[in-house]
Protein backbone atom coordinates (compact mmCIF):
# COMPACT_ATOMS: atom_id res chain seq x y z
CA UNK A 1 0.00 0.00 0.00
CA UNK A 2 1.77 3.52 -0.95
CA UNK A 3 2.22 6.01 1.73
CA UNK A 4 -0.53 8.25 0.27
CA UNK A 5 -3.28 5.49 0.60
CA UNK A 6 -1.84 4.68 4.00
CA UNK A 7 -2.11 8.58 5.04
CA UNK A 8 -5.55 8.54 3.69
CA UNK A 9 -6.68 5.77 5.56
CA UNK A 10 -5.42 6.69 8.93
CA UNK A 11 -7.59 10.53 8.38
CA UNK A 12 -10.59 7.65 8.12
CA UNK A 13 -9.54 5.74 11.39
CA UNK A 14 -9.25 9.28 12.96
CA UNK A 15 -12.85 10.78 11.55
CA UNK A 16 -14.66 6.87 12.85
CA UNK A 17 -12.85 8.04 16.37
CA UNK A 18 -14.46 11.32 16.50
CA UNK A 19 -17.62 10.17 14.93
CA UNK A 20 -17.75 7.47 18.29
CA UNK A 21 -16.29 10.70 20.69
CA UNK A 22 -20.08 12.09 19.17
CA UNK A 23 -21.97 9.86 20.79
CA UNK A 24 -21.16 10.86 24.55
CA UNK A 25 -23.53 13.99 23.46
CA UNK A 26 -26.82 12.07 21.71
CA UNK A 27 -29.31 12.88 24.48
CA UNK A 28 -28.49 16.73 24.28
CA UNK A 29 -28.47 16.76 20.71
CA UNK A 30 -30.71 14.68 20.15
CA UNK A 31 -33.12 16.35 22.73
CA UNK A 32 -31.56 20.28 20.76
CA UNK A 33 -32.73 18.66 17.45
CA UNK A 34 -36.42 17.86 18.61
CA UNK A 35 -36.97 21.39 20.05
CA UNK A 36 -35.06 23.53 17.83
CA UNK A 37 -36.87 21.79 14.87
CA UNK A 38 -37.29 24.66 12.28
CA UNK A 39 -33.58 25.69 13.08
CA UNK A 40 -32.42 21.89 12.75
CA UNK A 41 -34.18 21.72 9.69
CA UNK A 42 -32.74 24.67 8.38
CA UNK A 43 -29.63 23.55 8.99
CA UNK A 44 -30.36 19.92 7.89
CA UNK A 45 -30.98 21.63 4.34
CA UNK A 46 -34.80 21.18 4.33
CA UNK A 47 -37.19 24.00 3.90
CA UNK A 48 -40.96 24.46 3.54
CA UNK A 49 -43.56 22.27 4.88
CA UNK A 50 -41.16 19.07 4.67
CA UNK A 51 -39.40 18.16 8.08
CA UNK A 52 -36.84 15.76 8.17
CA UNK A 53 -36.44 13.81 11.77
CA UNK A 54 -33.11 14.53 12.28
CA UNK A 55 -31.39 13.51 15.03
CA UNK A 56 -27.45 12.29 16.02
CA UNK A 57 -28.00 8.57 14.41
CA UNK A 58 -28.48 10.19 11.27
CA UNK A 59 -25.42 12.14 10.91
CA UNK A 60 -23.49 9.43 12.38
CA UNK A 61 -25.04 7.07 9.93
CA UNK A 62 -24.58 9.34 7.12
CA UNK A 63 -20.36 10.65 7.53
CA UNK A 64 -20.26 6.53 8.28
CA UNK A 65 -21.39 6.00 4.91
CA UNK A 66 -19.11 8.95 3.35
CA UNK A 67 -16.45 7.30 5.04
CA UNK A 68 -17.14 3.98 4.19
CA UNK A 69 -17.68 5.10 0.05
CA UNK A 70 -13.99 6.83 0.55
CA UNK A 71 -12.47 3.92 2.04
CA UNK A 72 -13.73 1.68 -0.78
CA UNK A 73 -12.53 4.32 -3.12
CA UNK A 74 -9.10 4.12 -1.80
CA UNK A 75 -8.98 0.26 -2.22
CA UNK A 76 -10.02 0.42 -5.49
CA UNK A 77 -7.36 2.60 -6.50
CA UNK A 78 -4.85 0.60 -4.43
CA UNK A 79 -5.52 -2.80 -6.21
CA UNK A 80 -5.56 -1.20 -9.75
CA UNK A 81 -1.72 -0.92 -9.72
CA UNK A 82 1.20 2.11 -8.31
CA UNK A 83 -0.97 4.90 -6.83
CA UNK A 84 -0.13 8.63 -6.88
CA UNK A 85 -1.68 11.50 -4.95
CA UNK A 86 -2.26 14.26 -7.10
CA UNK A 87 -4.53 16.13 -4.92
CA UNK A 88 -2.46 18.92 -4.69
CA UNK A 89 -1.17 19.54 -8.44
CA UNK A 90 -2.32 21.38 -11.04
CA UNK A 91 -3.42 18.21 -12.70
CA UNK A 92 -5.58 17.37 -9.59
CA UNK A 93 -7.67 20.83 -9.65
CA UNK A 94 -8.13 20.07 -13.55
CA UNK A 95 -9.95 16.81 -13.01
CA UNK A 96 -11.78 17.77 -9.95
CA UNK A 97 -13.11 20.83 -12.35
CA UNK A 98 -14.52 17.70 -14.46
CA UNK A 99 -18.50 17.88 -13.84
CA UNK A 100 -20.59 15.53 -12.77
CA UNK A 101 -22.63 13.07 -15.16
CA UNK A 102 -25.87 13.78 -16.25
CA UNK A 103 -28.23 12.61 -18.45
CA UNK A 104 -26.31 13.80 -21.30
CA UNK A 105 -23.00 12.50 -20.20
CA UNK A 106 -23.10 9.78 -18.66
CA UNK A 107 -20.49 8.69 -15.84
CA UNK A 108 -18.70 6.51 -18.12
CA UNK A 109 -17.42 9.75 -20.18
CA UNK A 110 -16.68 11.60 -17.28
CA UNK A 111 -14.01 8.68 -15.60
CA UNK A 112 -12.65 8.40 -19.21
CA UNK A 113 -12.09 12.57 -19.53
CA UNK A 114 -10.54 12.37 -15.98
CA UNK A 115 -8.17 9.46 -17.22
CA UNK A 116 -7.61 10.55 -20.53
CA UNK A 117 -5.86 13.89 -19.02
CA UNK A 118 -3.68 12.01 -17.22
CA UNK A 119 -2.75 10.02 -20.21
CA UNK A 120 -1.84 13.08 -22.00
CA UNK A 121 -0.19 14.86 -19.12
CA UNK A 122 1.99 11.38 -19.14
CA UNK A 123 2.79 11.63 -22.78
CA UNK A 124 3.83 15.14 -22.89
CA UNK A 125 6.78 14.17 -20.44
CA UNK A 126 7.55 10.78 -21.37
CA UNK A 127 6.36 9.89 -24.56
CA UNK A 128 4.32 6.89 -24.42
CA UNK A 129 0.99 6.27 -22.89
CA UNK A 130 -0.04 4.29 -19.59
CA UNK A 131 -2.68 2.31 -18.97
CA UNK A 132 -4.08 4.61 -16.07
CA UNK A 133 -7.48 5.55 -14.43
CA UNK A 134 -8.48 7.97 -11.53
CA UNK A 135 -10.35 8.56 -8.34
CA UNK A 136 -11.96 11.47 -6.48
CA UNK A 137 -13.16 11.03 -3.51
CA UNK A 138 -14.12 13.33 -0.71
CA UNK A 139 -13.15 12.54 2.95
CA UNK A 140 -15.38 14.46 5.67
CA UNK A 141 -13.46 15.80 8.47
CA UNK A 142 -16.06 16.63 11.28
CA UNK A 143 -14.63 18.37 14.46
CA UNK A 144 -14.03 16.88 17.48
CA UNK A 145 -17.03 17.81 20.29
CA UNK A 146 -15.81 20.45 22.37
CA UNK A 147 -17.18 19.49 26.23
CA UNK A 148 -17.24 23.22 26.91
CA UNK A 149 -19.00 24.35 24.08
CA UNK A 150 -22.92 25.29 24.47
CA UNK A 151 -25.45 22.39 22.52
CA UNK A 152 -26.16 24.70 19.50
CA UNK A 153 -22.61 24.83 18.47
CA UNK A 154 -21.99 21.72 18.93
CA UNK A 155 -25.23 20.95 16.91
CA UNK A 156 -23.49 23.24 13.91
CA UNK A 157 -20.25 21.18 14.11
CA UNK A 158 -22.08 17.58 13.36
CA UNK A 159 -24.40 19.02 10.43
CA UNK A 160 -21.23 21.05 9.26
CA UNK A 161 -18.48 19.43 8.35
CA UNK A 162 -15.23 20.18 5.89
CA UNK A 163 -14.59 17.97 3.44
CA UNK A 164 -11.20 16.91 2.24
CA UNK A 165 -10.81 16.67 -1.89
CA UNK A 166 -8.41 13.31 -2.88
CA UNK A 167 -7.30 12.80 -6.31
CA UNK A 168 -5.72 9.55 -7.23
CA UNK A 169 -3.88 8.57 -10.31
CA UNK A 170 -3.55 4.49 -9.88
CA UNK A 171 -1.46 3.27 -12.75
CA UNK A 172 -1.06 0.10 -14.04
CA UNK A 173 2.90 -0.09 -14.32
CA UNK A 174 4.64 0.33 -10.79
CA UNK A 175 7.20 1.98 -12.40
CA UNK A 176 4.67 4.73 -14.64
CA UNK A 177 3.55 5.60 -11.14
CA UNK A 178 7.37 5.98 -9.74
CA UNK A 179 8.34 8.45 -13.28
CA UNK A 180 4.90 10.24 -12.46
CA UNK A 181 5.43 10.59 -8.86
CA UNK A 182 8.53 12.33 -10.09
CA UNK A 183 7.72 13.71 -12.48
CA UNK A 184 4.90 15.86 -10.59
CA UNK A 185 6.99 16.08 -7.31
Amino acid sequence: MSRAIGQHMKAIREQRQILDDWTAYEYDLNSFFQTETPKASIMAGTTGSFSLDVSLDYYLLLYHQQLDFAEARLKTAASKGGVVDITDTPMGHDLRCVSNATIDTPKADKLRIRANLVRLDFYERFGRLPETYIYKLTIPHIAAPKPDAPIADLALAIQVPRYEPVVLASFSDQADAMLYRLAIS
